[in-house]
């Protein structure tokens, strides 16, 4: 960025290998669909749901260039989507699109190195009809995550043992609407917004810190398609 706050010219750019997955027709190039950094900013974690990979590049202390690109393949046709870090663990969240599942992975920002922890469903056994994951937010207390579930319309809650990473399902909770792409926390964590973009509405539910369950606070604001949620301190 320049001194006067517009954008300078790229410092550098990544090329994602570009193949084909399961998918044909979604999956047939990289797709790069999300880009986060962890929260020493000394890693960078790319999801590309078009190549079923997750990358990861290591960026040097006061550095502008991208270092030790590093990839790993995931389990075929699974789609990667959006990942949220842990705030204090060296955990990494993926959301996976195609197969309505979260998974967690163990990171070193020191060496851009990362392997799978556990995968885990995000719907009912049961549920049989279409659902297409596209959110995941880790608490700000760092026990729990959460991803959105397009077509079954929820939210699922899961527990975080913060000693392996692994996760445990607490509840899974209808989001009054349909299709929340997007949802965040407050800043404090006593809010989730919902966003859903099919019904064109943002849905409140407080959030307990203790259990990590949601409860509709009745508060509703309709928007025109929304599918994301930030917040900007002021």
């Amino acid at each position: 960025m320049k001194a006067d706050g517009t954008l300078d010219r790229a410092s550098d750019v990544a090329i994602l290998e570009r193949t084909q997955s399961v998918d044909k027709v979604t999956q047939r190039s990289a797709h790069a669909h999300s880009v986060n950094w962890d929260p020493s900013q000394r890693m960078v974690v790319v999801c590309d749901k078009g190549c079923d990979r997750v990358y990861t590049y290591r960026v040097a202390n006061g550095s502008h260039r991208l270092a030790d690109g590093k990839v790993l393949k995931t389990e075929p046709g699974i789609a990667p989507r959006h990942s949220s870090f842990h705030p204090r663990l060296p955990y990494v969240f993926v959301v996976n699109e195609r197969q309505s599942s979260l998974s967690c992975y163990r990171y070193d920002a020191n060496t851009a190195d990362i392997s799978l922890v556990q995968t885990i469903p995000t719907i009912p056994p049961a549920y049989a009809m279409n659902n297409s994951p596209a959110d995941v937010h880790v608490h700000p207390n760092g026990r729990f995550v959460y991803s959105s579930n397009r077509g079954h319309n929820s939210i699922a809650i899961f527990r975080i043992d913060e000693a392996s990473g692994r996760m445990t399902l607490v509840d899974i909770v209808p989001t009054q609407g349909s299709t929340p792409r997007g949802f965040n926390f407050e800043p404090r964590g006593r809010f989730l917004f919902a966003a859903n973009q099919g019904t064109g509405s943002i849905v409140t539910f407080a959030v307990d810190g203790e259990n990590g369950k949601l409860a509709p606070t009745g508060a509703k604001v309709d928007v025109p398609r929304p599918v994301c949620v930030q917040f900007a301190a002021l």
